[in-house]
């Protein structure tokens, strides 16, 4: 299937299965590099509960590769529009790395919709309380403020020359042409074999395509980001942490310990696998996901306005007597510190 967006074509994948329109539906984002394909066997498993969507962000997988300046922007314009057109009513989403970063920024930003969250090692900073304070006050607010131009600006944002972007972008395609095999294997260390079901095929056919090394460009030239402290004190839901500890991209141990320590609507889920556990342990994944919505489903709902932990600290940076946010950011979720490690994580 594809969707027409703002004259471009995307591509997503939705299951086939009817279910009863009152249930909340599921959204599933893929990162850097990959593409809703890496979805398909989570899905086989959530599609006998729910009504499934997986979405072929601009830029990757079969969605069309435009000469665009691709930010954040782009994407969560992207995708808060594909929920309000397509998904359409209550729903719950799940991103893997940076998809997980992207995630968590739509759901902050359609609050009113969203029931849910699932990160799968998400990309994204996570701060400590004490830091979070100290950030907040720097900046004269939160980074949604900032950005916004409500509290104190952001300098002006310089990016690299375009082309040394496309120089390492044509360097890092040719690299990972020959490497991306090894790449996957090293990034799924319980279920190697997972990555011989087409996955890698895909990778490479979709980075063939014209356009595709602009995609990889824009990695290294991405404004400043909203911090998930920030992101999930506005969203004000429950937060599923589905972390493969055996990730070689970082200490997934740690990280997702950090994010317990973001407060009482956190709850984690570790893994015994790498960077993508919803393609290496899919039935695993996908039954911790079911368990978690119909957890969160029983429970009450939690009203839509802005939570007080947001509030809190926006007033601990700026002061109580400034207003709160008259509209909702469409536009400004983002990546990790332009995926530093971007030639590793391919297959995010």
């Amino acid at each position: 299937r594809y969707y027409h967006w703002r004259g471009f074509l995307v591509r997503y994948i939705k299951s086939a299965t009817q279910h009863d329109p009152a249930k909340p539906k599921v959204l599933l984002v893929h990162g850097f590099g990959a593409s809703a394909d890496q979805w398909r066997k989570t899905m086989a498993v959530l599609q006998q509960h729910y009504e499934v969507f997986a979405i072929d962000m601009l830029g990757f997988g079969h969605s069309e590769k435009p000469r665009l300046t691709f930010t954040q922007y782009t994407w969560e314009s992207l995708l808060r529009d594909f929920v309000l057109e397509v998904v359409r009513g209550p729903y719950y989403v799940a991103g893997n790395s940076i998809g997980g970063y992207m995630a968590q920024s739509l759901a902050a930003d359609t609050r009113d919709l969203c029931r849910g969250t699932i990160l799968l090692n998400s990309a994204g900073r996570v701060f400590t309380p004490a830091e979070y304070v100290n950030v907040t006050a720097s900046l004269g607010g939160t980074m949604e403020e900032a950005t916004r131009g409500y509290a104190q600006p952001l300098p002006p944002y310089s990016a690299p020359p375009e082309r040394l972007l496309q120089l390492f972008a044509t360097g890092l395609y040719l690299y990972l042409k020959t490497q991306t095999p090894s790449i996957c294997k090293r990034l799924y260390p319980t279920n190697g074999t997972a990555v011989e079901d087409g996955i890698i095929d895909c990778i490479l056919r979709d980075s063939a395509d014209p356009g595709a090394i602009g995609v990889i460009a824009s990695g290294a030239k991405l404004p400043p980001q909203r911090s998930h402290n920030e992101l999930i004190a506005k969203f004000g839901r429950p937060v599923l942490i589905l972390q493969g500890l055996l990730d070689p991209l970082n200490n997934a141990t740690a990280r997702m310990e950090a994010f317990q320590r973001l407060g009482d609507l956190i709850e984690t889920a570790p893994l015994p696998a790498g960077h993508c556990p919803h393609d290496e342990l899919p039935t695993e994944v996908a039954n911790e996901m079911v368990k978690f919505i119909q957890r969160t489903e029983a429970k009450p709902v939690v009203s839509s306005g802005a939570p007080p932990a947001a509030r809190d600290a926006r007033e601990r940076a700026v002061g109580a007597g400034d207003s709160p946010l008259q509209r909702s950011v469409v536009d400004e979720n983002i990546l990790e510190d332009a995926e530093a490690a971007l030639a590793k994580q391919v297959v995010k």
